[in-house]
């Protein structure tokens, strides 16, 4: 009896530190280009929703940006995101979202044109 209690326990123990782990590297990959962007707010702390080709997705502060930081209309974005949110625009609920995890942008801007991520471009000229 003993010998399976504590195998149980040893069991669940192994399985709790585990398990964090696991469950810290899980999201949804995500990527392509930027078609809206709107500010907007999670109770009082400021958020963006970014519409990628008809998905919505939710930088929030716990969002890590790479590359060129602010994702603008035009932009292509690649990153990963996980659980479904909503912000709100005054009084007034976006759709919901999934939140950004970490994402990158693209220096090139489709209107625009020239850039890269090598070849700086976008809204800041060429480098």
């Amino acid at each position: 009896m003993y010998k399976y209690k504590n195998f149980l326990v040893g069991l669940v123990l192994a399985g709790s530190f585990l398990l964090p782990i696991s469950a810290s590297a899980v999201g949804v990959p995500f990527g392509g280009l930027v078609t809206a962007t709107i500010p907007c707010h999670i109770g009082p702390v400021p958020a963006l929703y970014i519409n990628v080709l008809g998905f919505s997705f939710i930088e929030t502060a716990g969002t890590v940006p790479y590359l060129y930081y602010v994702p603008r209309i035009g932009q292509y974005i690649l990153g990963l995101a996980d659980v479904p949110i909503v912000c709100s625009v005054g009084i007034f609920p976006l759709p919901p979202g999934l939140r950004i995890q970490i994402y990158g942008t693209s220096g090139l801007s489709v209107p625009g044109g020239g850039g890269g991520s090598f070849g700086g471009g976008g809204a800041t000229g060429s480098f």
